[in-house]
């Protein structure tokens, strides 16, 4: 799996970023210009922007390329069909497909319309861009909206959603939009969904699988989404660590001060299936979401117990390891 970001950098990064490409519209990560709704429907959306840079592309080619809202030819385009961006002039690049055979870009039209889509990645370009960080998280709509594929400009229609239509989020965009994909016309799209359109499912968090976590847990491998290691205390609070054995198996974890606060709920979160999710969040609300699966503890014959924590395409791997040495940081 690709390595994820550390949860120190998570917080930095998400709240600095908003998908600068959109910033005229769309207000920076900070809890104080989002409305409390939309605070909360960002948080069970684990808080990861879905893109989070741009670059400036000034290639001044006399090329025309089509420009799809799903990174495929198979997608649906705008304009009638015809949509396509020049690159003789600037365009803003947002963000590489999953499989960075595709480049999203936010480019002018006409007058004070624009278009985010996906173009085929220009020979020769390496745009400093990241991935589309893409959840997959079913969601519900809490009233009619519109998904539109100019949310800087005229925010002309893709398509109108109903009240009780089911949508695939695949994260937000700062503190207004939710990036979705769903199909028009009968073929795939991505578009922008306002954020308070989405409705929040009821969760109860689970005490018994709280008390399971209890204990310490260090890393062992893949992306260290709950840092080197995770102190439980089986209740509500966390401590997470950091640890100087960078090099083989960890034996001493080096444990924060400050503690945040967790809860595991059963069911289904995102398109992984996995039955349990944790949520962490601190004292200034910042808040991420990871689907959680178990391990046969004799799978690798060590006899611990091992758990993944999943986000998008992300995922770290933790054990159980209650007879290491723990240090509390000063």
């Amino acid at each position: 799996m690709k390595k994820a970001r550390s949860l120190v950098a998570a917080v930095i990064v998400g709240m600095l970023a908003c998908g600068a490409g959109l910033a005229e519209e769309l207000p920076m990560y900070r809890e104080d210009e989002v409305s409390p709704y939309n605070q909360q429907v960002m948080q069970y959306l684990s808080g990861w922007s879905c893109f989070w840079g741009e670059t400036i592309l000034d290639l001044q080619r006399d090329e025309l390329l089509p420009v799809y809202a799903y990174p495929s030819e198979d997608g649906w385009r705008g304009a009638k069909g015809k949509a396509a961006a020049h690159l003789m002039g600037p365009v803003t690049a947002l963000a590489w497909s999953e499989d960075e055979a595709w480049l999203l870009i936010d480019y002018e039209t006409s007058g004070k319309a624009r278009r985010v889509g996906y173009i085929r990645r220009p020979e020769g370009v390496q745009a400093d861009v990241p991935t589309v960080y893409a959840l997959h998280v079913p969601m519900t709509l809490n009233r009619d909206a519109e998904v539109t594929d100019d949310p800087n400009g005229t925010r002309k229609s893709m398509k109108r959603l109903l009240c009780g239509d089911m949508v695939d989020v695949l994260g937000h965009v700062g503190g207004a939009w939710a990036y979705v994909e769903l199909t028009v016309d009968g073929k795939p799209a991505r578009g922008f969904l306002p954020l308070d359109a989405l409705r929040l499912p009821e969760e109860t968090p689970s005490p018994r699988m709280s008390a399971y976590m209890k204990g310490v847990w260090r890393f062992v491998g893949g992306g260290e989404l709950l840092a080197y290691g995770a102190v439980f205390d089986g209740v509500d609070q966390v401590q997470f660590c950091s640890t100087d054995d960078l090099d083989g198996e960890i034996d001493c974890l080096i444990a924060s001060p400050t503690s945040w606060h967790y809860a595991v709920y059963e069911g289904v979160w995102n398109d992984l299936g996995c039955p349990y999710v944790l949520k962490v969040w601190n004292e200034k609300g910042h808040a991420e979401r990871y689907a959680m699966l178990m391990h046969d503890t004799d799978e690798e014959g060590s006899g611990r117990e091992k758990i993944s924590f999943l986000c998008g395409e992300s995922g770290g791997g933790y054990e159980r390891a209650d007879d290491i040495v723990v240090i509390v940081e000063e």
